[in-house]
């Protein structure tokens, strides 16, 4: 009997430090995921945020969208609330297609405020070809 628990004991006691090591590595693994998902929040869901707080309509899905593709978040919903603000039309994948095009978004954002402000008849479309043409005419 005394030598069963003797065998017991030396079984045992690799089992507890491998519980040890699983807890240890369990309590990492959540920390990782906590420091992740803040890292997640401060930088999609602070832009999300002040998005929607400004009622401009960004869903959070488009904000990761826009982040994965690498295009610059922060401008577009900056420029997205600047023209909510003023009463101007534009949705995000308008600014995001004009970003990525390498237009001066926040000059046509501008121009469309000021074409509206004179009651000017202005698409979007017609202040990106004209930012364009200018690149265009200044490159050459």
């Amino acid at each position: 009997m005394i030598q069963l628990q003797m065998w017991t004991a030396v079984i045992a006691a690799p089992a507890q430090k491998m519980g040890e090591w699983l807890a240890v590595a369990f309590i990492g693994v959540m920390f990782l995921m906590v420091i992740v998902t803040g890292v997640f929040y401060f930088q999609i869901g602070s832009l999300w945020l002040q998005a929607f707080l400004a009622r401009t309509h960004i869903s959070l899905i488009q904000v990761v969208g826009m982040k994965l593709r690498r295009s610059p978040v922060k401008d577009i919903v900056r420029w997205k609330i600047m023209a909510a603000q003023a009463g101007v039309a534009i949705s995000a994948k308008e600014l995001e297609a004009a970003a990525l095009q390498g237009a001066d978004v926040e000059r046509a954002v501008l121009a469309m405020i000021r074409a509206q402000e004179t009651g000017q008849e202005m698409t979007w479309n017609d202040v990106i070809a004209e930012d364009t043409d200018q690149r265009l005419r200044d490159g050459s």
